[in-house]
């Protein structure tokens, strides 16, 4: 593991956290891989416990910054030495993207990140609460795929702001399960379906499935491919 991820939530008005980064799955109809998500997760307390909640659930200032960049290195680094090649997803929060002096930090720290990798294997994840028009989105996605990245916009739950900003060029999008009934996100895989953003096609992936059933339906609705519980919880890295 990169020592950094230790040291991150060291600094200025800042708690002390042992993070680490754990991995979930992403699975095609029939079990076949289509990506992994890098999560910064709160390290164990004992060995066996597993990855630890999410970061954005604990009530400690963090320094967003310093973790959005130590984990798209990590996600680029695990991606390099990657028996099986597959894609990679990480996050990129809405504290790092909402503000330009960060955001511009953030861009100028991924130059080159993913240099090494084939166009479009780390994919950076934008929450759909970031506040943006549109056209700031495209600004940030081109400026991403300008360092050969491929994006997606993250925990869409068919509100009238997430169709909004499905008009932005999105490489992928996440329909967050666990937001929606299981009707509504059938009805949003099937609006994104028949419905699509003329100049782009994403990659439409259901988040947060915990059943066989509700696999079974977002694979029916649309869904290219499925993450969630239903593939177990989060694993930390092996040596992490």
């Amino acid at each position: 593991m990169n020592d950094s991820l230790r040291q991150l939530s060291h600094g200025p008005n800042t708690t002390p956290i042992a993070v680490r980064p754990a991995v979930q799955p992403m699975r095609q109809q029939g079990g076949r891989l289509y990506g992994i998500e890098l999560l910064a997760r709160r390290a164990a307390a004992r060995e066996g416990e597993g990855a630890g909640p999410v970061l954005s659930l604990l009530h400690e200032p963090v320094d967003w910054m310093q973790l959005d960049v130590t984990m798209l290195r990590e996600a680029a680094s695990h991606a390099l030495t990657q028996t099986r090649p597959t894609l990679v997803f990480v996050n990129l929060s809405e504290a790092t993207a909402a503000n330009p002096l960060t955001r511009d930090r953030y861009l100028t720290a991924a130059e080159g990140c993913a240099a090494a990798l084939p166009p479009g294997r780390l994919v950076v994840e934008i929450n759909e609460n970031l506040t943006a028009s549109v056209g700031d989105l495209d600004a940030l996605i081109a400026a991403l795929r300008e360092r050969n990245m491929a994006v997606a916009m993250d925990d869409f739950h068919a509100s009238a702001e997430c169709w909004r900003k499905v008009r932005a060029n999105w490489d992928c999008i996440k329909i967050d399960c666990a937001r929606l009934s299981l009707d509504e996100a059938q009805r949003a895989l099937r609006d994104l379906t028949e419905h699509p953003n003329p100049d782009c096609s994403p990659v439409l992936i259901a988040e947060a499935v915990a059943t066989d059933a509700v696999r079974e339906a977002m694979f029916a609705a649309g869904a290219y491919a499925v993450q969630g519980w239903i593939s177990g919880p989060p694993r930390f890295l092996e040596g992490g």
